[in-house]
């Protein structure tokens, strides 16, 4: 049976959901926010900064904006889990290195990964954010924010005492062409390149990349793409200028691939970040 409990607050959202189904690859995809993730059971992997590991209960994943990852849920057994998004306008400026810092998943000593989180009582920090719920309007958002950084200080406390999850690569070649991918955007990275690179023939390099990832290398290459797009239009950067650093040959290409993936024009965008 499906349970789902959540909070809805400004710049904040989480969610409480137990299921039963299973899915047949993982849907990577990315998200402006924060996100933490906390599982309690389940058959589950999951993709995150460019490995794959199997999820053991109280695991706690911390995913830093504009990130690739997604979970593959692998039986219909119970999958009971917490997730929490959130803006870093949710946090007060004079907080935001100490409370952030747990998210920097590029440091070798960080992957995003915490095992027996359990320990750290974060349930407990997450359950006291569900609650506030049923608080009065007038003082909901400001307990809600108190209550975020308060988990949120507790993980920073959680992550210097606790070793991130090893890494289980399914396949370290897949692995190294991700970080290629990502290291290399603003350069040509058609299909023959990377098989030239990588020793691999374009049917195995599709096949194994559309089965570790959910999605074929173009795909990717072009959601990494517009999502380095977004930070630079956040930045000031003309959509001119944008277009030729991330790797499009042409000006209308970069605009029709922005405005599907996400929604609106690169220029709608910059007005929107001005």
């Amino acid at each position: 049976m499906d349970l789902y409990r959540s909070l809805y607050e400004q710049n904040i959202c989480l969610h409480h959901k137990t299921t039963c189904y299973s899915t047949d690859s993982f849907a990577i995809h990315t998200h402006d926010n924060y996100q933490i993730h906390y599982f309690l059971y389940g058959d589950v992997e999951f993709f995150l900064n460019n490995s794959y590991f199997t999820i053991k209960p109280h695991t706690l994943i911390l995913i830093p904006p504009h990130t690739p990852h997604g979970s593959k849920i692998n039986s219909h057994s119970t999958y009971e889990r917490y997730l929490l998004e959130f803006s870093e306008n949710a946090i007060p400026a004079e907080h935001k290195p100490l409370l952030l810092a747990p998210f920097d998943i590029s440091k070798e000593t960080l992957n995003g990964f915490f095992l027996n989180s359990d320990h750290f009582n974060i349930r407990r920090f997450l359950e006291d954010i569900l609650e506030c719920d049923n608080l009065d309007y007038k003082i909901r958002n400001s307990i809600v924010k108190i209550r975020l950084q308060n988990l949120l200080s507790q993980i920073v406390i959680m992550s210097k005492q606790v070793k991130g999850l090893p890494t289980d690569v399914e396949s370290k070649t897949i692995k190294d062409i991700i970080s290629y991918i990502n290291e290399n955007l603003s350069s040509n990275l058609s299909l023959d390149l990377i098989c030239d690179k990588f020793f691999i023939t374009k049917q195995t390099l599709n096949s194994q990349f559309k089965k570790a990832t959910g999605t074929t290398v173009i795909d990717y290459i072009i959601k990494k793409r517009i999502d380095l797009a977004y930070e630079l239009i956040v930045q000031g950067y003309s959509a001119t200028q944008i277009s030729e650093h991330v790797g499009f040959k042409d000006y209308s290409s970069f605009f029709r691939a922005y405005k599907k993936i996400k929604g609106i024009s690169p220029s709608k965008a910059k007005e929107e970040n001005a």
